[in-house]
């Protein structure tokens, strides 16, 4: 069986007689192409994740920063919630402040140029884009899950080719190249 319809499943609970079982809700994450690419590509770089990586993969844009530091940004007030959440000890948060702007996540190791492209990344995806340069604030979570502020960053918002190079997204090379987690 494969896809997200459940007929086939339901046909066969009624070759077993099969009367009680769940009602069909909205079907395996893993039949998602986009969450089973982000997925596949997480255990990749980092064979026994967290749960909280994994339910990380349904929100926002994914950016691979480097082998062990990714960033997630938000898309809208409910996936930049979201990422507040599950921020814990050592991530980093950024947001451009005072405007509409999304929230972003860095997770693993990250240097100095490492917290630059996810700042660029951040004025890219805030009301400010336009702008040459955007000052981004930026806040490491502390153990007992406080935000401590970091040095503010001011970057140019991230270029095409920056989003392409970073992005974690399946693509026509991808596809040809990767292997489809089976269900």
């Amino acid at each position: 069986m494969s896809g997200r319809t459940r007929r086939p499943q339901l046909e066969l609970a009624r070759e077993f007689g099969l009367t009680e079982f769940p009602n069909p809700a909205g079907g395996c994450l893993l039949t998602d192409p986009i969450y089973s690419y982000r997925l596949s590509e997480l255990l990749r770089h980092m064979p026994q994740p967290p749960v909280r990586d994994i339910n990380l993969l349904k929100t926002g844009r994914h950016f691979r920063l480097s082998d062990s530091c990714k960033a997630i940004i938000g898309r809208n007030e409910a996936e930049n919630t979201i990422i507040e959440t599950h921020a814990a000890d050592g991530d980093i948060t950024m947001t451009v402040e005072g405007i509409g702007s999304p929230t972003t996540i860095v997770t693993g190791a990250a240097d100095s140029e490492i917290l630059m492209a996810a700042a660029s990344l951040t004025a890219r995806y805030a009301d400010s884009k336009y702008e040459k340069t955007v000052t981004v604030s930026a806040f490491r979570v502390n153990q007992a899950g406080q935000s401590v502020p970091l040095p503010q960053i001011t970057v140019p918002p991230a270029h095409d080719a920056l989003l392409a190079a970073l992005r974690i997204e399946e693509t026509r090379a991808t596809k040809q190249s990767t292997k489809p987690i089976r269900v």
